[in-house]
């Protein structure tokens, strides 16, 4: 998702020190009376404890919550502290802050994703385990219907599909979207071989078809994946499914221009 530090406008001297990690610094200016330690950035809203959050600077986070903080106050794109230490992989990080009152549940205000599904996303398997041991719901679902298995699934974070469904996780989750993609679908798409494997052995239907009518052998043809179409195959993937447009893999497979029978395999970011 990048870097969110995107604008300094209206930075403070103590913004200053807690992105260079100077904690020397910020005991000095939060020993004077006129700092306002809830300080918000003007474009992006961003305060002190936000930042250090994001940077995983866990004695300035410390040092902050001391001098009560706001936990929740989220940047303008939605986000909180502990959903950009949840994305970055800052475990202790998220730990501190949820005993300082943190809300694991906050969703930003783009995607509708909470902490665990971007830990998912980028595989942070330590954050996701804690997240799940904090309460977070391993079938909360974005504006698009994307869960944390599918954003684990997309980006071939077998370990975190894992941790997932032993949390309850339903891996016949749908997205919400015009595509309806579940998580085996979109591992074969994009060419997770041991991901795909993995959902197979946890029970996934490799002929269960999107709201295009799209199986998981369909995508994996049309992409190419060769190693995930022989999986497929192993588990009766039955060969002949159409998509709705009457495509079959054996078609998708065949062409030179894949998008003639595709669609968005992706629930969306993530």
């Amino acid at each position: 998702m990048g870097n969110r530090i995107t604008s300094l406008l209206g930075t403070t001297q103590l913004h200053y020190a807690v992105l260079g990690g100077d904690v020397e610094a910020v005991k000095r200016l939060l020993s004077t009376s006129s700092v306002n330690i809830n300080s918000r950035t003007i474009e992006d809203g961003q305060t002190p404890l936000w930042m250090a959050s994001l940077k995983g600077h866990e004695a300035i986070v410390r040092l902050l919550l001391e001098k009560r903080a706001h936990v929740n106050i989220c940047a303008k794109n939605g986000c909180s502290p502990v959903y950009v230490a949840s994305e970055y992989g800052h475990t202790d990080v998220v730990d501190l802050l949820v005993q300082a009152g943190a809300e694991i549940h906050l969703t930003d205000t783009e995607n509708g994703n909470v902490p665990l599904v971007v830990a998912a996303a980028k595989g942070h398997t330590e954050t996701v385990q804690r997240l799940l041991e904090l309460g977070a719901n391993p079938n909360h679902q974005n504006k698009n219907g994307c869960s944390p298995v599918h954003a684990a699934s997309q980006n071939g974070h077998t370990d975190v599909v894992d941790l997932l469904v032993q949390a309850g996780a339903d891996i016949h989750l749908a997205t919400t979207d015009e595509n309806g993609d579940i998580p085996l679908g979109i591992a074969a798409a994009k060419g997770h071989t041991e991901t795909v494997q993995r959902l197979l052995e946890l029970g996934a239907n490799p002929n269960q078809q999107d709201k295009n009518g799209r199986t998981a052998l369909f995508k994996a043809s049309l992409e190419g994946h060769e190693a995930v179409v022989r999986l497929l195959l192993e588990k009766r993937a039955d060969v002949n499914i159409c998509a709705k447009n009457g495509c079959s893999p054996v078609y998708a497979a065949s062409q030179e221009w894949p998008h003639r029978c595709s669609g968005p395999t992706s629930p969306g970011r993530s």
